[in-house]
């Protein structure tokens, strides 16, 4: 979790990243609305991750809203690709009520890239003031 104090040790952790079985990595913020869509979005706007926005598999503009994404995911597949430092985040806007972003374990090769996803997951709790899991 990163909404605690303790330090989560690459060491100890770093096994959950092997790919045995082909699966991928979650991260997820649960309860959610649209508030917490919408700081999501600034967040990484704001942190000037790298992003591509996709609309059923074609690179495209990200809506300036969360609500206008939700919007288009009725009738299409939108997906945001997050670049974090060499490793790619997805989300999918599956639901309204839970963020949710996927990691390939493949590219959590070194405890940098594990340490970007740990301060990641940290600043989306503090903007959320939620649990991220």
């Amino acid at each position: 979790m990163a909404s605690g104090s303790e330090k989560l040790d690459w060491a100890k952790c770093k096994d959950a990243f092997c790919d045995d079985d082909g699966s991928l990595r979650d991260i997820y913020v649960f309860d959610t609305g649209i508030d917490d869509w919408t700081l999501m979005l600034q967040l990484l706007k704001r942190k000037l991750y790298g992003m591509t926005f996709f609309l059923d598999g074609e690179v495209s503009t990200l809506p300036a809203e969360a609500g206008s994404i939700f919007a288009l995911g009725s009738q299409h597949a939108c997906q945001l690709s997050v670049d974090l430092s060499g490793l790619l985040l997805n989300c999918h806007f599956f639901c309204l009520d839970q963020i949710e972003f996927d990691i390939s374990p493949r590219e959590v090769t070194d405890e940098a890239k594990f340490e970007a996803i740990i301060c990641f997951m940290q600043n989306l709790a503090s903007e959320l003031n939620k649990t991220v899991v």
